[in-house]
């Protein structure tokens, strides 16, 4: 693929997979990309301005990236820092079509609390579990989409969906 550079406030970042302005249908896209001129290993902090979430750091090793991006549904603005210098890359993501989806589900019993077993230092609470399990869910989405760029058909492939507004957790009383 050919790089194609995005708007760019000093230091050219090169997306190589991405433009800015594509339209895409699932949730965590990975961004594959040169820092130009070369340099020296450092970090690129991104951070979706359409999220309350912090931004994440991924590093540049040999001058080149990759990373996995959270989008929301609608416009994405991504602001990807490295050093003082900042490219914006805006992305649309819109509802998946397939009708067939997974739905996990995280079961509690009725005399338990409903936390999981983890460092005393970590969030073990069911609504971290949620996350987890739901992030879990996404990621053998974005295995599976990214599987099957490597054939050149798309024949018979199959697809899977994940049912994002519908996961909650389940609790017997």
């Amino acid at each position: 693929m050919a790089n194609f550079p995005v708007r760019v406030f000093g230091m050219p970042l090169y997306i190589c997979n991405l433009r800015s302005g594509d339209t895409l249908t699932y949730s965590l896209p990975i961004v594959v990309g040169d820092v130009q001129p070369s340099a020296a290993d450092t970090v690129i902090l991104v951070h979706n301005k359409q999220s309350d979430a912090a931004a994440t750091s991924w590093p540049v090793i040999d001058g080149k990236f990759k990373l996995i991006v959270d989008l929301l549904p609608g416009e994405n603005e991504l602001e990807l820092r490295c050093g003082s210098d900042v490219t914006v890359l805006t992305l649309h993501l819109i509802p998946s079509r397939i009708t067939k989806f997974v739905r996990p589900i995280y079961i509690c019993c009725r005399d338990d609390p409903g936390e999981f077993q983890g460092p005393d230092d970590e969030d073990r609470s069911p609504s971290s579990a949620l996350r987890r399990i739901a992030l879990a869910a996404r990621l053998v989405i974005f295995i599976r989409i990214n599987a099957n760029t490597l054939y050149l058909s798309y024949a018979n492939m199959l697809y899977l969906s994940y049912a994002s507004t519908d996961l909650c957790l389940y609790r017997f009383f």
